[in-house]
């Protein structure tokens, strides 16, 4: 394992295992909703912060020891020129493996996903408006219902981009789609939106079998014949207006709350649809092309998982730049096996519950708790409110003597309430001043 080699270029004899490293994962994985200021809180013995399943599981130094050392690529044989070099060996295998398991399916959707990021790093994007607005950006190819099959992070110059000719955009698309195909040999369906969409795009799919639909920004529409926005949105809602270009592809523009221009996928079967109208009070039926429906039903797979996840993402966080996109990679794991679990298991649970059997499972199974005789000093911290309630604090007799916390003399004493050693006459002083 990558993360040894790297200890032991440090001095440091790691000895990770699969199993001890299941275990870690299983703490990172409570920290997406068991949240703290700092991962150490996990194992104070006070109340608030206390968890018993993390402390048992693994000891604080050897957690910490894990975190900082871990690794998964050789660091002596790193591509200068992908910046992503650190990552690299672990998203290939994270791709094929996801690509083992996608669900038998025609159409995928293909979107950008960001995770958060507020370190310095060459490739940290800034996005105007988004939920996340600082952060790593990943192309992202999924199901429907977002199943993450493929992805790979964004980087200004990729070294192992493909199709440049095509643009950044749909050069990434094109890579999914060849990814999917020797996966999985087949004619499928992809769906994306204006910032992928363009004519060159649509004819270099075609031309490998695929179909595809996507919405189109007016700017890569060369001189088209379709009725204006303008004139388009003072006809009645559901009027749409299409043309056919030379080489088959069909452009739609189609006027519902606004005016949409969607590229691709037939106009036939329309359907008919029941919108609420503002204007008359009630909902009413237009009729909708059937690459409006294939959009809307098939796009948004990757807003999906993103769903999935926003509200889980783990409270522990490192310093280097990799541990950002690194706990990305867990946490598509994580939903990419919740969704197969949805679509398999005849009682299905949500993502929460799914998530809380893993992790604890993680913990008990692969648990490695410290040996006996190795408890650390305990932590001087104490509910420092409690200390002057003065409701209850009671003087008992214990079975060892202990320093007092007030004279710091030993004593067979302790104060019932706050947990502390105390002789009696230290009680009054200890919690009134």
């Amino acid at each position: 394992m990558y993360s040894n080699l790297y200890a032991a270029s440090n001095d440091v004899n790691l000895g990770l295992t699969s199993s001890e490293f299941k275990c870690f994962l299983g703490i990172i994985f409570l920290s997406g909703y068991v949240s703290v200021p700092s991962r150490r809180m996990f194992r104070e013995q006070r109340t608030d912060a206390h968890n018993v399943l993390v402390r048992a599981a693994m000891r604080r130094d050897r957690f910490e020891t894990i975190f900082s050392n871990l690794h998964v690529a050789d660091n002596a044989n790193l591509d200068p020129m992908d910046k992503f070099s650190k990552l690299r060996p672990l998203m290939s295998k994270l791709n094929e493996r996801c690509m083992t398991f996608v669900p038998n399916e025609t159409y995928f959707s293909f979107d950008e996903s960001m995770f958060p990021y507020f370190g310095r790093h060459g490739c940290k994007q800034y996005i105007r408006g988004k939920p996340i607005r600082f952060g790593y950006k990943f192309w992202c190819g999924a199901t429907h219902l977002g199943y993450i099959c493929w992805f790979q992070p964004y980087q200004s110059k990729n070294p192992n981009a493909k199709h440049e000719e095509y643009g950044v955009s749909a050069s990434v698309v094109l890579q999914f789609s060849e990814a999917l195909t020797e996966a999985r040999p087949g004619q499928y369906h992809f769906v994306f939106d204006n910032f992928f969409t363009s004519f060159a795009l649509l004819d270099k799919l075609s031309s490998r079998g695929h179909q595809a639909t996507g919405t189109v920004r007016k700017g890569r529409i060369d001189k088209s014949p379709l009725e204006s926005d303008v004139a388009l949105k003072k006809r009645e809602r559901g009027t749409f207006d299409y043309r056919i270009d030379g080489k088959g592809n069909i452009i739609c523009r189609w006027n519902d709350k606004g005016v949409v221009t969607v590229a691709g996928a037939g106009i036939d079967p329309l359907c008919l649809v029941n919108p609420y109208s503002l204007k008359m009070k009630k909902a009413i039926q237009v009729q909708q092309p059937n690459m409006i429906k294939v959009y809307n039903q098939f796009m948004g797979g990757v807003d999906r998982a993103d769903e999935n996840t926003k509200n889980y993402r783990p409270s522990i966080r490192g310093n280097k730049w990799y541990s950002s996109p690194l706990l990305f990679c867990f946490e598509l794991v994580l939903q990419n096996a919740w969704q197969l679990h949805k679509t398999y298991d005849e009682k299905p649970t949500d993502f929460l519950e799914f998530r809380r059997h893993v992790l604890c499972h993680y913990l008990k199974t692969h648990s490695h708790p410290p040996e006996s005789g190795r408890r650390g000093r305990p932590s001087q911290k104490r509910n420092i409110d409690s200390h002057y309630d003065g409701m209850n604090h009671v003087i008992v007799k214990q079975g060892r003597q202990t320093r007092c916390a007030k004279c710091h003399k030993n004593t067979t004493f302790r104060c019932g309430k706050c947990d502390v050693a105390l002789h009696v006459k230290c009680s009054v002083e200890y919690h009134t001043e």
